[in-house]
């Protein structure tokens, strides 16, 4: 009785052709709008999914679920039409709400590990797109849906890359929504014990989740720079001075594996994104002036979605090819420069500490070297005035010692200067009265440009 159930739910419900008349051209409509067969089919879908979560494992759950499954995966890969073509008769509203609830009730499935096994992981990165649906109100409900999920822990994280994906949504509410969740779980204690390093090790499935996008182009310099856009928004929520070099680590690990599910001409998809984000960290760690040391253990990518490299002259020549091309990286740098200073300027090389350091030691010792040069000419020109009582006295040697420099008085004193004098401040109490202070007139040569550095 129970099969029969599901098969009338199915080819009598599901299945049946809606009449033309029912149509809504609206993009959504509320569920009490809607005629009364998409109102059913909407019911019978949850039906089938309430069904397979009740069945016992000595009853074959997984047989039972693949015809469900299907119809659920057509109405989400076929955006909620399942009469394509031709016969199209479900109109949008419909559709909306068919696609919807049938992402949804793929959701609740995979709260049961023996339902998750069933879905693919191509088929987990296509219902994650549905965050990205046309309505609104299609990838807000899918979105809400799944953090809701991921905050109680109740499906795996495989599915987590796919809040990354907001990061170009128009409307404000999904992007707020994403950033208080992982702020939340970044902070909560049994994320930082269980599921430590989760959201840092999360790089490589979304490096693959974009390495997929039906809109990613590696030859398109423009595409890439949108797409950075989502590995920045990544590094916002998740990169710190503290876990940057793990990150880092998990990256530059992708060019030690191959993509188990890429076609011929999307295996090198994976190797630009992995370049992009080696890129875009040390750029972040730039700017945010990190170190970037390296990653004390090591971490291997996820093995449903990579295999490990074995031939050494294959690996020795991805890991020497930068599949990132010269114009992102001369693009990026221009507009990086532009935005922290205000124009458009290509960034210098940062100067490592020792050189620098070095070079201003070379600098120090050479302005030394002239000024004692400078006292010793100063000196030797007064010790032909003859000794004075207070700055001419002499050492036992008969040389003409130094003078003792007060604070305010100049180093050097000329003819020329002299006859232009200028007012400086004469030391005085610190608490002396405003009126009080004075002031005298001294006279000071102009400084070469030698002697101001």
């Amino acid at each position: 009785q129970s099969e029969w159930v599901v098969t009338y739910l199915v080819k009598r419900v599901v299945l049946a052709e809606p009449p033309s008349k029912t149509q809504l051209d609206s993009e959504w409509a509320p569920l009490h709008k809607l005629d009364a067969l998409t109102q059913c089919k909407l019911a019978a879908l949850k039906v089938l999914t309430s069904r397979l979560l009740g069945v016992p494992e000595s009853a074959n759950p997984q047989a039972l679920a693949k015809p469900v499954y299907s119809l659920l995966l057509r109405l989400v890969n076929q955006e909620g039409e399942l009469f394509p073509g031709e016969k199209a008769k479900t109109g949008r509203a419909q559709r909306s709400h068919l696609r919807l609830t049938a992402a949804k009730c793929l959701l609740k499935l995979a709260t049961q590990d023996r339902y998750d096994a069933l879905l693919s992981v191509t088929q987990v990165e296509q219902l994650g797109l549905l965050v990205q649906d046309t309505c609104f109100q299609v990838r807000f409900g899918y979105l809400t849906k799944l953090v809701a999920y991921l905050t109680q822990l109740r499906i795996p994280h495989r599915y987590l890359p796919a809040v990354f994906l907001v990061v170009f949504d128009p409307e404000s509410e999904a992007k707020a929504t994403v950033k208080t969740f992982v702020k939340r779980q970044l902070a909560l204690p049994i994320i930082q014990d269980r599921f430590a390093s989760l959201y840092e090790v999360m790089i490589a499935r979304l490096l693959h989740l974009l390495a997929h996008h039906p809109d990613f182009r590696s030859d398109n310099n423009q595409v890439l720079h949108l797409f950075a856009r989502y590995v920045e928004f990544y590094f916002e929520l998740v990169a710190t001075a503290s876990n940057v070099s793990l990150i880092f680590h998990v990256v530059t690990q992708l060019k030690t594996v191959v993509d188990r599910t890429a076609q011929q001409q999307q295996m090198d998809n994976i190797y630009v994104l992995s370049d992009m984000a080696q890129y875009l960290i040390q750029e972040k760690c730039q700017s945010h002036q990190w170190s970037l040391p390296s990653y004390p253990g090591t971490v291997y990518p996820p093995s449903d979605l990579f295999d490990s490299l074995t031939d050494p002259d294959q690996l020795s020549r991805i890991a020497k090819r930068s599949f990132l091309p010269k114009d992102f990286t001369q693009q990026r740098a221009t507009t990086v420069g532009q935005s922290q200073t205000g124009h458009s300027r290509v960034r210098k090389p940062v100067r490592s500490k020792t050189a620098t350091s070095q070079r201003g030691r070379k600098t120090t010792s050479k302005a030394q070297g002239e000024s004692d040069q400078d006292t010793g000419d100063e000196d030797h020109n007064h010790a032909n005035d003859g000794p004075d009582k207070k700055n001419g006295a002499t050492t036992a040697k008969g040389t003409p010692a130094k003078r003792k420099r007060t604070p305010g008085t100049p180093t050097r004193l000329t003819k020329e200067s002299a006859k232009s004098p200028r007012t400086t401040a004469v030391p005085q109490r610190r608490n002396a009265p405003r009126g009080t202070r004075q002031t005298r007139s001294t006279s000071y040569r102009e400084l070469t440009s030698e002697e101001e550095e």
